[in-house]
């Protein structure tokens, strides 16, 4: 199943996003990247999880 997280790219979102990912599912993440983690950024480019802005 495919899922969408806005503001994925933020402490919360990243971290949901990486949960999900986790766990199977097809996950994109969009962000206004205004206030960002850079962190959480850099984990979902590492897992392969795009990030749309």
């Amino acid at each position: 199943m495919r899922v969408l997280v806005t503001g994925g790219a933020g402490f919360i979102g990243h971290n949901i996003a990486i949960h999900l990912f986790s766990r199977g599912f097809d996950v994109v993440v969009y962000d206004s990247m205004e206030r960002a983690s850079r962190l959480g950024v850099k984990r979902l480019g590492e897992l392969g999880v795009p990030v749309v802005r």
